[in-house]
């Protein structure tokens, strides 16, 4: 009796191993439009409640349930880490992985990025997650970028000779980046093909650090910070 109860608790044991290890790729090969967005925590929570009540409607039906009700303690334990993992994510922090070169030299190609997502204020030069939505940019598609932060509400941004100017004075960039070619900010600030004398409230002018090779606030427009989906904190 006792080997097979040792038996049943290692069974036990893999099982909840190999669904975690399952689960742990999911979420880290998961697009990031996914894992940050509350309307997808409430579509993931909604099919866990279902399939609970599916599970216990099985073993309900079975004489027995043995194995039924072994898998059932088993995504008990599992599945209550996944929903704790999505409300962080969602709420709190969440792990990003780069993809392109527009960042460079700063930030490269496929560098793992953590990302603060609660509490935040932005301010000029922060480097922000932006989930872009084509409904308020001129984006033709929802995406997800990696830029930074260079105009606020209220200012007026141009590039003269490879300078920034804010509000028409010179402000420097303490950062590596490529030649910035110059523009008027009346090129740029748009919002869905809408011109704007100054950026409007609630909207930023973001650029990447690779000047030469990046799409930013100079093709899809200014971006509202409802798409700016947290502020970088850390990388490795």
């Amino acid at each position: 009796m006792e080997n097979t109860k040792k038996i049943k608790k290692i069974k036990r044991l893999k099982f909840m191993i190999l669904i975690s290890i399952f689960l742990l790729v999911i979420m880290f090969f998961a697009p990031i439009n996914f894992i940050t967005s509350p309307k997808n925590l409430t579509l993931a929570l909604i099919f866990i409640a279902v399939l609970f009540l599916v599970i216990i409607e099985i073993i309900s039906l079975s004489e027995k349930g043995g194995f039924l009700i072994e898998i059932l303690d088993v995504l008990a334990v599992v599945f209550p880490f996944y929903l704790c993992y999505l409300i962080v994510t969602c709420f709190f922090l969440f792990i990003a992985r780069i993809n392109g070169a527009s960042m460079e030299p700063n930030f490269h190609d496929n560098e793992l990025i953590l990302v603060n997502r609660f509490n935040v204020s932005y301010e000029r030069f922060d480097v922000v997650f932006v989930n872009v939505s084509k409904e308020r940019t001129s984006y033709y598609r929802d995406d997800s970028f990696l830029k930074r932060i260079v105009g606020l509400p209220g200012e007026i941004i141009e590039y003269k000779d490879d300078k920034l100017y804010v509000n028409g004075v010179v402000v420097p960039e303490p950062f590596e980046n490529g030649i910035t070619n110059s523009f008027n900010f009346g090129d740029v600030c748009k919002i869905k093909e809408t011109s704007c004398q100054v950026i409007p409230e609630d909207y930023y002018f973001v650029l990447g650090d690779n000047r030469e090779n990046s799409t930013d606030s100079r093709i899809i427009g200014l971006v509202h910070k409802n798409d700016l989906f947290g502020k970088i904190i850390y990388v490795y």
